[in-house]
């Protein structure tokens, strides 16, 4: 083949090349269903309580390992971490109510979050009827062991919660962007 034929051949495959990437990006923008702004609120609340009942736990967790911490010490953290989980199954049902409303991934932290709160709520309900059944309990391992796990599915929790909401914040801004193709440089 001459360079006659051959250069056209190439500029219009180094076009569609540039084009097709461009065509397939715009797509997949608009095929993505946007945040819904009542869902992003009601999911940030809930990443909030996760995080209060994460920084409980880590207490609680951090108070197996002290002996010379007092069974109403532990009683009264127990407590104030069941209000948290309390308060993170309240939010979430009423994100489950309005699921409908929300985007791919906003569904997807909302699905996510319901095995996270159901076994906190059983360790944590296990962890309340040990020390009511034995004020010493708190120094066994199987104590510890609840704690270690509400502490682990608290910050799962928070976590999947948290990088979802990173991740739609960062496309909007993304989608905002000017991402037009920049002028070419005539003469060069």
């Amino acid at each position: 083949m001459n360079q006659t034929r051959l250069f056209p051949a190439v500029s219009a495959l180094t076009v569609l090349a540039l084009a097709v990437p461009a065509t397939v990006w715009a797509a997949a923008a608009t095929t993505q269903a946007a945040p819904h702004p009542e869902v992003t609120t009601a999911l940030k609340e809930l990443k909030s309580t996760a995080f209060e009942a994460r920084r409980e736990a880590d207490t609680l967790e951090s108070f197996t390992r002290s002996r010379q911490l007092s069974w109403q010490s532990h009683a009264y953290r127990l407590h104030t971490l069941k209000q948290h989980v309390n308060d993170m199954g309240k939010k979430l049902a009423g994100l489950e109510s309005i699921k409908s409303l929300a985007s791919q991934h906003q569904q997807t932290a909302i699905e996510h979050a319901r095995p996270h709160l159901v076994v906190t709520a059983e360790q944590l309900t296990d962890a309340i009827e040990m020390l009511n059944e034995n004020r010493r309990s708190i120094h066994h391992s199987d104590y510890a062991e609840a704690m270690r796990n509400i502490q682990t599915h608290t910050d799962s929790l928070h976590k999947k919660v948290g990088t979802i909401l990173d991740y739609e914040s960062a496309r909007i801004r993304l989608d905002n962007l000017d991402l037009s193709p920049a002028p070419s440089i005539e003469g060069s």
